[in-house]
């Protein structure tokens, strides 16, 4: 914050940072420094960088090559940011400079804000991902909860974990352990990364005795694996059984045992009030992981609750894209129905500020955008190029809904709203401590959230898809 200050008067510009009003006001308060009216702080939720960049932005600081496209596209000029002590080209201090995007990017940009007065080199004796951590740590007010230590992620090898390791490993971990039963995408996975901090053990969460030993000197655990197919979990209810509730029991113990600090369940909106097999599994781990934290141990339970993630394996987008390339034809169940989405990078992001910010016990709710899935189908089929495309209506599939929902009427009773990104459930059960830290936040005004409102317009839709990488 005192390199925000010191850009913003020096040069008289207006700096624009994607860091929490709250939180900025809170560092500001434990280091005595005065809010200066030149920086803006702003809620960094989802396409906010973007819409920023559009709206106010000559100039942006990145070291992110999506981020240098997108603002190709709109005629931003970018300065790149190198992790050496290289002098990149110099900045017009008449630019408005927009900082952001992730923590860890928000770490380089406010590295190179503050030394923009001087010259553009890393500070003596420290190299640029020294620096890098301090930052995240800073901008954290002080909680960098992931540097030098060791992360087990379940179910590692698939879309969420693969998103998930690359956004842990810049904020300096010791180890993380990719835990899945998946050897072919291991062994992707590793020559993808190539970093001496991942390591990588074959494993299922049904293993209780080979799941306690992968947990041995690990701090923190994000539980992934699942069987998350609605149709496959219809059609073999044993297996879904085994995996989504008996391996979520067996993580919660294999923790406990090892004396884990936190686990960070994530969870569907279809746990939510749920009408198929799939999602009576995540309901039982939701309340398998907030009883756990009346086990008499000294870990900390947490469930992470969204909708749909662009990108994932099995993505409705991928089906939509392959079947307008092959078939000429897209098939929905359903004219009316709805979804949330979000893309995995922002779901990622807002999962570590689950994790940092959580006590142990709540539900947070992530208050995804929402759209119906024709639009989204309208959208692929335009930037697609191909002609003549029809769109099918199948029918309804055993244990799918129109429209889901991220918290049902029961939970609204029991819902506070935490912030503009999170909604926090608190469970009926008396968690010691838990309703006293949640006093200052106010109960939900409604008593559902489900995707049939507020839907995103089509131009709303292609963003966030242009976002994920998804449209040409």
């Amino acid at each position: 914050m005192k390199g925000l200050n010191q850009v913003a008067e020096e040069h008289g510009l207006r700096v624009i940072c994607s860091i929490h009003p709250r939180t900025a006001i809170r560092i500001a308060e434990h280091l005595q420094l005065e809010m200066n009216p030149l920086v803006e702080f702003h809620e960094p939720f989802g396409f906010f960088d973007f819409v920023m960049l559009e709206r106010h932005a000559r100039c942006a600081l990145t070291d992110s090559g999506t981020v240098q496209e997108e603002c190709c596209i709109m005629g931003v000029p970018t300065v790149t940011m190198r992790r050496t002590t290289e002098r990149p080209e110099t900045v017009d201090c008449g630019s408005n400079v927009v900082s952001g995007l992730d923590a860890a990017r928000i770490a380089d940009c406010v590295r190179v804000m503050t030394k923009m007065s001087s010259d553009w080199d890393c500070p003596q004796g420290y190299k640029a991902t020294d620096v890098s951590s301090k930052v995240v740590k800073f901008l954290l007010g002080g909680k960098c909860m992931f540097e030098n230590k060791r992360i087990l992620v379940t179910g590692g090898t698939g879309s969420w974990g693969y998103e998930l390791v690359a956004q842990l490993l810049p904020q300096q971990p010791k180890e993380i352990i990719v835990y899945s039963r998946n050897e072919s995408s291991q062994v992707a996975m590793s020559r993808e990364f190539e970093d001496p901090r991942l390591h990588f053990r074959i494993g299922d969460i049904r293993d209780k005795d080979a799941l306690t030993a992968a947990c041995q000197h690990v701090d923190y655990v994000f539980h992934l694996a699942a069987l998350k197919h609605v149709p496959v979990c219809e059609d073999q209810p044993y297996e879904a059984l085994k995996t989504n509730v008996i391996g979520t029991q067996n993580v919660i113990e294999a923790a406990i045992e090892n004396k884990v600090e936190k686990v960070i369940y994530i969870s569907t909106d279809k746990a939510a009030n749920p009408s198929n097999f799939y999602g009576m599994t995540k309901a039982i781990g939701e309340k398998l992981i907030v009883y756990a934290n009346l086990l008499h141990s000294d870990t900390k339970f947490v469930t992470v609750r969204g909708g749909n993630v662009l990108g994932t394996n099995g993505s409705v987008v991928h089906l939509f894209k392959n079947q307008i390339r092959q078939k000429g034809q897209v098939s929905i169940t359903d004219m009316s129905m709805t979804r949330f989405f979000l893309t995995l990078k922002d779901a990622i992001t807002l999962l570590f500020k689950a994790s940092v910010e959580s006590v142990g016990g709540e539900i947070f709710v992530m208050t995804m955008p929402t759209c119906k899935i024709v639009d989204l189908a309208e959208v692929l089929i335009e930037d697609s190029g191909v002609e003549n495309v029809s769109i099918v209506e199948r029918g309804i599939r055993p244990g799918e809904k129109i429209h889901e929902i991220l918290m049902s009427e029961f939970e609204s009773m029991t819902t506070v709203v935490y912030d503009e990104q999170y909604l926090v459930i608190l469970p009926t059960l008396g968690i010691p401590g838990l309703r006293e830290h949640y006093t200052n936040c106010p109960p939900v005004s409604f008593n559902s959230f489900s995707s049939e409102h507020q839907l995103m317009t089509k131009e709303e839709i292609r963003e966030i898809l242009k976002r994920g990488g998804f449209l040409s």
